[in-house]
Parts: C-alpha cells; sequence; structure tokens
C-alpha cells in the first residue's frame, strides 16, 4: 500500500513498480491518492506501508529516498483568458486573478515567498488537494489553479510556468521502526537498488 501525491514522479514509481512485478507477479499494488499531509497520516496509523510525499515535509520520522525528478510550479488558466498568450506568469500577473491553492499550510509558506509582499492582498477563491477538481473549478471560472505541471492534456484549459521559476523536490518515505512484509521489503530494496544506480549513472556524466 502507497500513499501517493500528485506528482511527475508518479511515473518514476509506476515504472518500477513495474519492473518489480516483472520479478514478483503475484504482488499487487494498492495506491492510495491524496496530498503529503493525508498520506503522513495513513502511515502514522499503519494504513499504508510507504508515501510518496512532495515537499516541503517534515520527514523527520522517515527512512527515505529522494527522488531524481523535480516538480514545476505553474498555473492552470482557461485558453480564453488573457492569461493564457503568456509563456509564463509572474506574481504581478496573478495580483488581481481569483486563485485556487493547495490547503497545505507547508505549501502556502512556500507560495508566500514565491508572491512576496503581493501574498496578502491575493484573491484566494477556494483551496483544493487534487488537482482534478481543481481543473474543473478553472473551467467553471472558479480561478486559476497554482499547482504543478503535472504534463495533463485539457483541451480548454492551459498550464504556464512560474517566473521566477519555482520547483519542489519528492521523496518516497517509510516509518523508521516499520515491521516490513517480505514483499514490501523486497520493494525497498528494489527501489534503493533503482535509485542507486541511477545515482551513479548521474555521478558519471
Amino acid at each position: 500500500s502507497i500513499g501517493c501525491g500528485e506528482t511527475q514522479s508518479m511515473t518514476f514509481l509506476s515504472q518500477h513498480i513495474r519492473t518489480f512485478r516483472e520479478l514478483y507477479p503475484q504482488v499487487q499494488f494498492h495506491i492510495y491518492s491524496a496530498n503529503a499531509d493525508d498520506v503522513k497520516e495513513r502511515i502514522e496509523k499503519g494504513l499504508l506501508d510507504m508515501g510518496l510525499l512532495t515537499e516541503p515535509v517534515d520527514i523527520g520520522r522517515y527512512t527515505f529516498l529522494r527522488l531524481p525528478q523535480k516538480d514545476q510550479w505553474g498555473v492552470l488558466v482557461p485558453k480564453g483568458s488573457p492569461l493564457a498568450k503568456k509563456d509564463a506568469v509572474t506574481p504581478q500577473d496573478l495580483a488581481e486573478v481569483p486563485l485556487l491553492l493547495s490547503g497545505r499550510e507547508k505549501v502556502r509558506g512556500e507560495l508566500a515567498s514565491w508572491f512576496g509582499d503581493r501574498w496578502d492582498r491575493l484573491q484566494i477563491s477556494a483551496t483544493f488537494n487534487l488537482i482534478l477538481n481543481a481543473a474543473n473549478m478553472v473551467r467553471c471560472g472558479v480561478g486559476a489553479a497554482l499547482g504543478f505541471d503535472l504534463n495533463l492534456a485539457f483541451d480548454d484549459l492551459r498550464f504556464l510556468p512560474l517566473s521566477p521559476a519555482m520547483e519542489t523536490g519528492t521523496v518516497l518515505v517509510w516509518k523508521k521502526d516499520q515491521v516490513l512484509t517480505p514483499a514490501v521489503e523486497a520493494f525497498h530494496q528494489h527501489i534503493k537498488n533503482v535509485q542507486q544506480a541511477y545515482q551513479e549513472k548521474e555521478n558519471k556524466h
């Protein structure tokens, strides 16, 4: 059981769920989608074996692997919006636009740093934890949604990167004192081996 936030690093995880199942085809995975705070709570309750968490997140209680890919921040807007004509958006561009933001306090702290002194004057119309419902609100005119570039295709929406650029790392975590089943232990080792091979390849370059 793995709790996963919405992140490009899900591709890395999915690829290696596939390679693991090529070795152990009887193993079945359960994926629970939620934000980092929800995933951590379920790990603490023993409902999940590990979690794919986007930073910033407190990982002091966990063993973790930092994944190679970073997520790029941007804003999702309707294609008919004046913002959709831009190549990127600045804090000034978003000053008068109703916004949809993550409900996570740690993430809002990161966004506050990016917006600077404009943060306290923003029009925040709603918060969300998963992008599909946020995209629906964007489509219905509730506001523009700040989030990651997840490489999703929406016919009527456009994703614009932030300028200056803002990016976020991802970690795969599990509890330090957790008693692991053989299947979970084998998957942990599989991911560690993959990550080590990736780092060795990067170091050679």
